[in-house]
């Protein structure tokens, strides 16, 4: 079974949001294995994210609560959503995701002018055929929760190569090592 498939017809490039325009360009579009789609999922006490499926997630078992009147489980710490959203900022109200739950469900899943961005990333590589959600988890959740096995996304790729990231990389390391060896100077009295 092959999880990945190319469209057969060019798409016109996408605008991409400001947070993702810096470090990526548009990749264009193709059709994934929803098994295949890892998302980042903050920790109930941390910073430090850490990629799962989208079926792990506290945003996948509010939507299926939602759509099929599923009873909440606890995922990965969190006791429901509303706990989810209340220990990061950043995340949608309990209202907000059950109006796009709504949404989707009335109208469907608009993969050209909403879609969900991926990428790769060579720091988690494994399984080879996954992708990471960069924008668009919660239209993930949502699509999950309602049995899609495959989606339309837009895939993402870096604005430089591996090897100029590389070189920059190596070359801030070196800034940052410099500037900690550099003896301060005293000021003459």
């Amino acid at each position: 079974m092959v999880d990945v498939q190319e469209d057969s017809f060019r798409v016109p490039r996408l605008e991409l949001p400001e947070f993702l325009a810096k470090t990526y360009v548009d990749g264009g579009k193709c059709v994934v294995n929803i098994d295949r789609l890892y998302v980042g999922l903050l920790p109930v006490s941390g910073r430090l994210a850490s990629y799962v499926p989208v079926y792990d997630t506290p945003h996948y078992s509010f939507a299926r609560h939602i759509l099929e009147g599923v009873k909440w489980e606890s995922v990965n710490g969190y006791r429901d959503y509303v706990h989810y959203a209340s220990l990061h900022a950043h995340a949608s109200t309990e209202d907000v995701f059950r109006e796009l739950i709504f949404s989707i469900k009335r109208s469907g899943y608009d993969s050209t002018n909403r879609p969900i961005f991926v990428f790769r990333s060579w720091r988690r590589p494994w399984p080879l055929s996954r992708w990471d959600v960069a924008d668009g988890f919660h239209r993930l959740a949502v699509l999950a929760a309602m049995g899609e096995e495959f989606i339309t996304v837009r895939k993402l790729r870096p604005r430089k190569n591996v090897m100029r990231r590389g070189i920059a990389r190596l070359l801030r390391v070196r800034l940052h090592a410099d500037r900690e060896q550099k003896p301060r100077r005293s000021i003459p009295q």
